[in-house]
């Protein structure tokens, strides 16, 4: 074993300094600035010095050594208790259900949650601002209401031939029916008083040869000497169709020859001229249109009257109308919209006198029993029938109403 050159000290092979006297032992390495503590601590056992050896030098004994760790141990302990229960407490919040507790603190601690809400109060307030902006809505809506009935009440008018700018509103339409053909004699009655009130249609003409094909033609659109088949349409089925009525007044019975009683193959209602003066009078109750057809004697087509034997002619028939004429015009039927037509079965000049027509005026357009036809279906908002419904068959035109001109 060496020794230490300063006090003799036993010193093993590697050993740096002395234990003995702390000499730096010659030829050792320059140790870490901790070695000089960590040393001593550390040494083996084999290193320890052997029994009966003197202690070394600078060291405590082990005993002295034995109550210092003993002393630090109890001091670390003390520490520990005094530190320790927050130190568990921290850990088992850490752990487990602690620190849920702990969670909810945050949760209660964000009150200013209900801050929101109370700045959310305001919000009301907006509204009641909002409130006087209502009332101004309704003011502006009933200026789109205004129109909107405007708008259902220009259809209305459309909706059936009285809507026509050119159509009068004519509510009793009165035929007067006469023989042969007009213009032939003079008549001073229809030529000079009815004249002045009315329309001359210079052009108006017949249809077919004879007085039935020239009935039928006016009736149903469909010229000819036959009953019509059943179900055929007629300006009388049409006008019952839509609740209207159409109605011969006759001089002669409704059971009269056929010549001069058209209705009795075109369909309609017949009744006898002695009932005409207590139909016109109700106005609300009259036929939509009335045709008054005279017997053959007052007719006017030339020949002989069989009761009497007198002539027949346009003197006779001219005649009539200054008898029946008046009736119709001073009917309550008449006053409320209505319309007079004068017509001779084969054609000639025809006369329109109404309230809505012109006075003392002509109208050079052509027209014929169809025209007539269609003008009153076109009247009382129906289809015309037969040969009024093709589309070259003109209603009387703008021209003859004077009303709206």
């Amino acid at each position: 074993m060496a020794r230490c050159p300063a006090c003799s000290g036993a010193v093993l092979a590697d050993q740096r300094y002395c234990l003995a006297c702390g000499e730096r032992l010659p030829g050792a390495p320059a140790p870490p600035a901790t070695a000089r503590l960590v040393t001593p601590a550390v040494l083996p056992s084999s290193t320890a010095p052997a029994a009966g050896a003197p202690w070394p030098a600078g060291l405590p004994e082990p005993r002295s050594a034995a109550a210092l760790v003993l002393l630090v141990l109890g001091f670390g302990v003390l520490a520990g208790a005094t530190a320790g229960p927050a130190a568990d407490t921290t850990l088992a919040a850490g752990a487990g259900t602690p620190l849920v507790l702990r969670l909810p603190a945050p949760v209660a601690a964000a009150t200013p949650a209900p801050e929101p809400v109370a700045t959310a109060a305001p919000a009301p307030e907006p509204p009641a601002p909002a409130a006087p902006a209502v009332p101004a809505a309704p003011a502006v809506a009933p200026a789109p209401i205004a129109p909107a009935p405007a708008a259902t009440a220009t259809p209305a008018p459309t909706a059936t031939p009285q809507a026509d700018p050119a159509q009068p509103a004519i509510k009793h339409a009165f035929v007067i029916w006469l023989a042969g053909h007009g213009g032939d004699a003079p008549m001073p009655y229809l030529d000079g008083t009815l004249r002045r009130q009315g329309v001359l249609l210079d052009r108006y003409a017949g249809v077919a040869k004879g007085a039935l094909p020239n009935g039928l033609g006016l009736l149903a659109g469909k010229p000819g000497d036959q009953p019509l088949p059943d179900g055929t349409p007629t300006l009388a089925s049409r006008l019952a169709d839509a609740g209207l009525t159409l109605r011969a007044y006759q001089e002669d019975p409704c059971d009269a020859p056929v010549e001069r009683n058209p209705l009795s193959y075109a369909g309609g209602e017949c009744a006898t001229m002695d009932r005409f003066g207590a139909d016109v009078s109700d106005a609300a109750n009259a036929p939509q249109v009335l045709l008054l057809t005279p017997n053959a004697c007052s007719a006017g087509a030339d020949g002989a009257c069989p009761p009497d034997g007198q002539p027949t002619g346009p003197a006779r028939a001219d005649a009539w109308l200054s008898f029946v004429v008046p009736v119709v015009l001073g009917s309550p039927a008449y006053a409320d919209g209505g319309l007079l037509v004068i017509a001779f079965d084969e054609g000639g000049p025809a006369l329109v006198v109404s309230p809505f027509a012109g006075s003392g005026t002509t109208d050079h357009t052509r027209y014929d029993h169809y025209a007539l036809h269609r003008t009153l279906a076109r009247i009382f908002g129906v289809e015309p029938a037969g040969r009024a419904a093709r589309k070259t068959v003109a209603p009387f035109g703008p021209d003859l109403w004077a009303a709206t001109r």
